[in-house]
């Protein structure tokens, strides 16, 4: 027995501990996901000075993030808006839940090393890095703790003293356990199920009628107002999946419960699944309806596990539409462990005082069962873990480097990227989150400054396509690493000959030819430099890597920039190339071209300026190249014309060259340049809109060819 304890523990500390590294070494202060659209609230507010009640009870999908929203303004106000109080919140959250669901188990009548091992495996499985989302995102906080307020207030309600004549001590235990209750509640939709759980539990306690009472009038109010208000909402009670049928909302709740082994398989999640949720749905009822009444510690257990199987049938509700596979996502495993933990202690109570030889091979067979998958995430998923933790502070050093890069938000904020880079923007004129920390994501000062380049000892590497246009600035990958040292820079700046500098960048590419983890003193990705679109382009650019004390060394030779995929002006000689005028599969946009001025050569002109919402499909039919090297395409976009795009095809309608617009071509009018390694006779141009959000705006013109 003793050797089944010592490797249960070993183990927790190992997935603990890994939770713990998760979140220190493979979080970023950069806002992504949900938190984006606070920060954008908060910010068009006034900030502190304009942001109140109405913008914290705010409905942000099914969620009302009152309770979260404080923590997020606490985050700016202490933390700069970094996320390091957030990300302590949720730690130390996962903590306390481990330790009232441990208190519990001791409540069963078990010595307090048995709760105490109970503790650190409970925390471990909490902390498991298989949540990473809920590890390392602090949006997240709510996820984390609409679980735990729910489990505290049903422990206060199984602590409370009834009949034993202390008043008070049964007073602060409900009114506890109501603003627990609350606190669940306002964390997030799933929160409402605390209350009849909760009622209930009290009833089977037998609490005084009055307290009772205003159990069921706190928890009525609050039932009445916000489902009713969710139902109210535009997209309120239609989106709740009634129509997906029993069946596939039992498979959802089945993997729901067991997402934090969902390595098992999809049909051991729902075999597992449904033995535990019969066993603790008929030990439940048993507990509730038994003259001789069970440990009131034992029924917040059930209390614990019925609040989660409600909140994955409410999940599956609101979110079958979207498919049974996101049953197991990574947010979920929080749940999942919540109610694997439960489940499971209330399994070793039994084991305990019925079986106890049998702990010998039980203990450590659950705790594998439980733990084992966390610790296979933290290995097997950390190049994926590093590489978001990269894209999201690429898109700050992008920001930093070369202006507004929307290609670089999309992972932070995949939705609109022009919202978040309106919210960089504004953080970054507070001086909050990465931008507190600039000098995270950028190389010192001393290396930006303009001058004859320096004579360092060279550096050894290879360079990738330098690009250079009016559109999208300036952009070179390259890895680079000192001849003398063999370490590997963590900053690049590119200079024209003149030792003027163009761009600078960071080691934050994600590189899937490369170990995820750095080897012996060298960084084990790729470099990425940006600068912005300037009057003039340089042919050739010199490349050097800059250490974190401000050394550098300078890679050998120049580099020459490519051909631009966007030009400023019409080349001279770029004659017609159209032999008629674009048709249309639907929609025809007629009218919205911009307020830019159109270049004459472009004419005739059309777009869905102002009408954004209209998709279309144009297309056009090209003529004889001759001598020609591409094809030009005139263009004006909104400031970020998602999901459009621009491509070539020949006659038979194999795809020549292509270019989505990621990019905007505003404020005026580019010439879109498209080089295919073959032209020929009867290719057609198509510009296809995919995406209708207000800046997606796209305008077109009569096609050139590319001298």
């Amino acid at each position: 027995m003793r050797t089944a304890v010592a490797f249960s523990l070993a183990l927790a500390l190992v997935t603990a501990a890994s939770g713990i590294a998760y979140q220190i070494f493979l979080s970023t202060p950069v806002p992504s996901g949900d938190i984006v659209d606070f920060y954008d609230r908060f910010f068009a507010a006034g900030g502190f000075a304009g942001y109140g009640l109405a913008d914290l009870y705010q409905w942000h999908n099914e969620h009302r993030l009152f309770l979260p929203k404080l923590w997020f303004l606490a985050d700016i106000a202490v933390a700069d808006a970094r996320q390091t109080l957030l990300l302590t919140v949720i730690a130390v959250s996962a903590v306390l839940h481990a330790g009232v669901l441990a208190v519990l188990f001791g409540g069963l009548g078990h010595s307090r090393t048995a709760a105490a091992v109970a503790f650190a495996i409970a925390a471990a499985a909490l902390l498991s890095p298989v949540q990473y989302e809920n590890l390392l995102n602090g949006f997240q906080v709510q996820f984390v703790q609409v679980w735990l307020f729910a489990s505290l207030a049903f422990a206060l309600i199984a602590w409370a003293p009834v009949g034993q004549g202390r008043p008070v001590g049964l007073a602060l235990c409900v009114i506890g356990a109501t603003v627990a209750g609350l606190c669940s509640s306002y964390s997030m939709f799933n929160g409402l199920a605390v209350w009849p759980i909760l009622v209930v539990l009290a009833l089977w306690r037998r609490l005084p009628p009055a307290w009772s009472a205003c159990l069921v009038a706190v928890g009525g109010a609050v039932l009445a107002a916000e489902c009713l208000g969710f139902l109210n909402r535009p997209e309120g009670g239609g989106a709740l999946g009634f129509g997906s049928g029993a069946w596939t909302i039992l498979r959802f709740t089945l993997r729901y419960l067991t997402s934090g082994i969902g390595d098992i398989g999809t049909l051991g999640q729902e075999i597992v699944g449904i033995l535990l949720v019969v066993a603790v749905t008929a030990a439940g009822l048993r507990g509730l309806a038994r003259v001789e009444r069970p440990a009131p510690a034992r029924m917040a257990l059930y209390a614990v596990c019925a609040f989660v199987m409600a909140g994955a049938v409410a999940t599956a509700l609101g979110r079958l539409h979207i498919g049974l596979g996101i049953a197991n996502t990574s947010r979920y495993t929080t749940p999942s462990m919540v109610f694997l933990v439960a489940a499971g202690l209330l399994g070793f109570d039994y084991l305990l005082r019925h079986r106890p030889r049998t702990l010998g091979w039980a203990l450590p067979l659950g705790v594998v069962l439980l733990l084992v998958p966390g610790d296979v995430h933290a290995v097997r998923d950390l190049k994926d873990r590093l590489a978001a933790r990269d894209l999201a502070d690429l898109a700050i050093v992008s920001h930093l480097a070369g202006g507004y890069r929307p290609e670089m938000l999309e992972p932070i904020y995949p939705p609109l990227p022009s919202r978040a880079a309106r919210v960089l923007e504004a953080m970054q004129a507070a001086g909050l989150g990465p931008f507190s920390v600039v000098g995270r994501y950028r190389p010192p000062d001393g290396a930006l400054a303009d001058g004859p380049v320096a004579d360092d000892p060279h550096c050894t590497g290879s360079v990738g396509r330098l690009r250079f246009d009016p559109v999208t600035g300036v952009t070179l990958s390259a890895t680079l690493a000192s001849v003398r040292s063999g370490r590997r820079p963590p900053w690049m700046v590119v200079r024209s000959p003149e030792g003027r500098v163009l761009a600078w960048g960071a080691a934050l590419e994600p590189r899937s030819d490369r170990a995820p983890i750095p080897q012996s003193g060298i960084l084990a990705r790729g470099l990425r430099a940006f600068g912005e679109a300037s009057d003039g382009t340089a042919e050739f650019v010199t490349v050097e890597g800059v250490f974190g004390d401000g050394s550098r060394c300078r890679l050998t030779g120049t580099v020459a920039a490519s051909e631009p995929t966007y030009l400023a002006e019409l080349p001279p000689g770029a004659r017609p190339a159209g032999t008629g005028g674009w048709t249309f599969a639907a929609n025809a946009p007629t009218g919205g071209i911009g307020n830019a001025a159109v270049p004459p050569e472009a004419l005739p002109v059309h777009g869905n300026f102002g009408l954004a919402r209209r998709r279309f499909t144009a297309v056009l039919t090209l003529g004889q190249p001759g001598e020609a090297r591409g094809v030009l395409v005139p263009l004006h976009t909104g400031r970020h014309p998602a999901g459009a795009d621009v491509t070539l095809l020949d006659s038979g309608g194999t795809v020549l060259d292509t270019v989505a617009l990621d990019r905007a071509v505003a404020p005026g009018w580019f010439w879109l340049a498209l080089r295919p390694a073959r032209l020929e006779p009867g290719m057609r141009v198509e510009i296809r809109t995919g995406v209708t959000r207000p800046s997606d705006e796209v305008a077109f013109g009569a096609p050139r060819w590319l001298p």
